[in-house]
């Protein structure tokens, strides 16, 4: 491929004029580059130089990326924004643009991870759409690259998990949504008024005290990695909707909870966390009712729900999830209620919870329970 012909559309904006393009997926892989930001010192003068736009690549992010692509219903429908520096320009017209196609004929603004998603990628009708600048300096570039990830406004993570709802692929998110929704509606749930469902107060959360995304996120935990949730996702669409109970998956990928998944069954979940969750609120009467209490808030919750995963290995041997089983294995911690507060744990984030977690964890002698029901 020595040049490429692309049937475009001119447009006219106050930067100046760009051009709006379809390209396989491959092809423009094959013919782009990442001006990657680099700080270098000149030595004489001592001054930081700053080169190029773009962040590092999140190897993280193109392994979820890739694994989405081997969905069927795979889409990018958002421009891959692009500049090509006039010398690589054969011709140009309102409705063409011929380009001489090398490794650099492309440098990527916008999208280097949706691109580099497809180095791996063996399909070949994939396109993309394009967003294409000419001769922009290195200063336009990175004005572009500022604007588009700081400016626009994120969807709410509460919201995006709301949506699983609707998702006609079982997935774990999905079921952890739902999970989240029956805490948040049932009546005799000690979560009730609790939950923001779209992320703020409404009237099934007057209280509005932890996020549905904050809720499922650790539930979906006891599941499956939602690390590789598109990997999950793909499989359960090829290999068929009513097939997720015979889901071969790694093992170093599921969790507690990956058995009742498999077999979609909700009310025992809801049950076993309903059970446990009721004799947390029975143990610390006066740090649930406390809205200054972190108990209730996300850093109290991912500290019950890390204590959860020690708790439930020991009524699993026990076979016995019970409110009552799950009360009389917790209520060593009856005297740590009041305390649960930001002056003894900080008020947020991963240190704060797994203080808490530590502290409950020091309370409790589930080693030596669980070794005498083994």
């Amino acid at each position: 491929m020595s040049q490429i012909n692309l049937k475009t559309i001119e447009t006219h904006q106050p930067i100046g004029d760009f051009y709006i393009a379809k390209i396989n997926a491959k092809d423009l892989y094959n013919i782009s580059t990442v001006d990657r930001l680099m700080i270098e010192m000149q030595s004489k003068e001592n001054e930081l130089i700053y080169r190029g736009i773009q962040r590092e690549i999140n190897e993280n992010k193109i392994q979820s990326l890739q694994d989405y692509l081997e969905s069927p219903d795979a889409t990018f429908p958002n421009s891959i924004i692009l500049n090509v520096e006039t010398q690589f320009v054969i011709s140009k017209s309102k409705d063409s643009l011929i380009l001489k196609a090398t490794e650099n004929t492309f440098s990527v603004i916008d999208g280097q991870h949706r691109l580099e998603s497809f180095r791996e990628f063996n399909y070949t009708d994939f396109e993309l759409v394009v967003s294409i600048f000419i001769g922009l300096s290195i200063e336009e570039q990175a004005r572009i690259f500022t604007i588009i990830n700081s400016e626009q406004t994120k969807v709410n993570p509460s919201v995006q998990m709301f949506q699983e709802l609707h998702d006609k692929v079982y997935t774990p998110r999905k079921m952890a949504a739902k999970i989240t929704t029956l805490f948040a509606k049932d009546i005799d749930s000690p979560w009730r008024n609790k939950i923001k469902l779209l992320g703020v107060k409404d009237d099934l959360s007057t209280e509005g005290i932890i996020s549905l995304s904050a809720f499922a996120k650790p539930i979906i935990g006891l599941i499956y990695d939602d690390r590789r949730y598109h990997f999950l996702r793909a499989k359960i669409l090829k290999e068929g909707i009513n097939s997720i109970d015979k889901l071969e998956v790694s093992k170093s990928s599921i969790s507690q909870f990956w058995k009742l998944y498999l077999q979609e069954n909700e009310a025992a979940m809801y049950k076993i966390l309903f059970n446990y969750f009721n004799a947390i609120s029975m143990i610390f009467k006066k740090d649930w009712k406390n809205k200054n209490s972190l108990l209730t808030k996300t850093t109290g919750y991912n500290a019950l729900m890390l204590l959860f995963k020690d708790v439930f290995k020991v009524a699993e041997s026990q076979r016995d999830f019970t409110e009552k089983n799950f009360y009389n294995l917790l209520i060593v911690l009856k005297e740590m209620d009041t305390t649960i507060n930001s002056t003894n744990y900080g008020a947020s984030g991963e240190k704060a919870s797994s203080d808490l977690y530590k502290k409950f964890k020091e309370r409790l002698d589930l080693d030596l329970i669980h070794s005498q029901t083994s």
